[in-house]
């Protein structure tokens, strides 16, 4: 087995397109609308750092979320975004609410260990 870890953020990753998902986002208030589409963006580039490396979203051991004091009260969303992207058996997630984060505008950062069997 070969480790394999990955930090990303929404500003690593570029915009969301404009799709169905930012319709129901409309109707959200702006705090839960800008930690889902930071948490689809990341969690979509975690995803797809891992593919490809060859992993599959089942390869996905653990994440730690760091998030702003400002996400605290819509945090649960970042769960259904996990629902949606990832399926059972689910990483570990440990949530861990900082200060700040390092680029301006950010509410949520995804530090990411997955474990990618040999050969694949």
């Amino acid at each position: 087995l070969s480790g394999f870890a990955s930090y990303l953020s929404a500003a690593d990753h570029g915009a969301a397109d404009n799709s169905a998902a930012d319709h129901r986002e409309r109707s959200q208030p702006q705090s839960v609308r800008g930690l889902r589409r930071q948490a689809e963006q990341t969690y979509g580039a975690i995803l797809e750092t891992m593919a490809a490396a060859g992993a599959q979203p089942h390869h996905l051991l653990s994440t730690v979320e760091y998030i702003t004091p400002e996400a605290l009260p819509v945090y649960r969303e970042v769960a259904d975004v996990r629902r949606e992207l990832l399926r059972e058996p689910y990483p570990v997630s440990t949530g861990i609410v900082c200060e700040g984060l390092p680029t301006s505008g950010l509410m949520i950062e995804v530090v990411s260990t997955a474990m990618i069997p040999a050969g694949v």
